[in-house]
C-alpha cells in the first residue's frame, strides 16, 4: 500500500488564502508542471521550482515562493528569478510577470495586495535583497476552472 502524503498545515493555509483572496483570479501549485528556473550556486547548476503560480486580478502572473528563512542560496535564486522575470517582461509576449516571497501564512494577503497595487516597473522589496521578491514590468477550485 502506498503512503499517502498529507498536506502540511502552512501549505493548507496558503491555499486557503489564495482561494479566498479577491486579488487572486486563479492559482496553481507548481507540482509536476515543469516550471523551473535554472540557477548557479557555488559553481553548481540547480533547478528552482517556485511553490505557486498566481494570476492576480490585474492580470499579472505572480511567481510565489513560500520560505521561512532567508539564506545565501535563497538570495541567489531570487537574483536568477529577477533576471528571468525581466527577460520575460522585456519580450512582451507573455503578459506581465512578478515574483514575491511569503515568509509565513499570515503575510500572503499583504504580498498579493502589494503586487496588485504596484504599478509596473522593476522594483525590489523595500530595503530587501532581490531574494525578497520583486516586480518587473512588462489551483484546485479556481485553479481548474480558470484558463491560464
Amino acid at each position: 500500500m502506498a503512503k499517502r502524503r498529507s498536506t502540511p498545515p502552512w501549505e493548507a493555509s496558503e491555499a486557503f488564502e489564495l482561494d479566498r483572496n479577491p486579488n487572486v483570479a486563479a492559482w496553481v501549485k507548481n507540482d509536476h508542471l515543469g516550471f523551473e528556473i535554472t540557477y548557479a550556486y557555488k559553481g553548481i547548476i540547480h533547478k528552482f521550482r517556485p511553490d505557486y503560480l498566481v494570476r492576480l486580478a490585474n492580470a499579472t502572473m505572480l511567481v510565489l515562493e513560500v520560505k521561512g528563512q532567508d539564506s545565501q542560496e535563497q538570495q541567489t535564486k531570487g537574483e536568477f528569478l529577477t533576471e528571468w522575470i525581466k527577460v520575460v517582461n522585456d519580450h512582451g509576449g507573455f503578459g506581465q510577470w512578478a515574483w514575491g516571497v511569503s515568509r509565513h501564512a499570515k503575510d500572503i494577503a499583504e504580498v498579493l495586495e502589494k503586487h496588485v497595487s504596484t504599478p509596473f516597473g522593476y522594483r525590489a522589496e523595500q530595503g530587501a535583497s532581490p531574494a525578497a521578491g520583486g516586480t518587473t514590468r512588462g489551483t484546485a477550485s479556481r485553479r481548474a476552472s480558470s484558463a491560464w
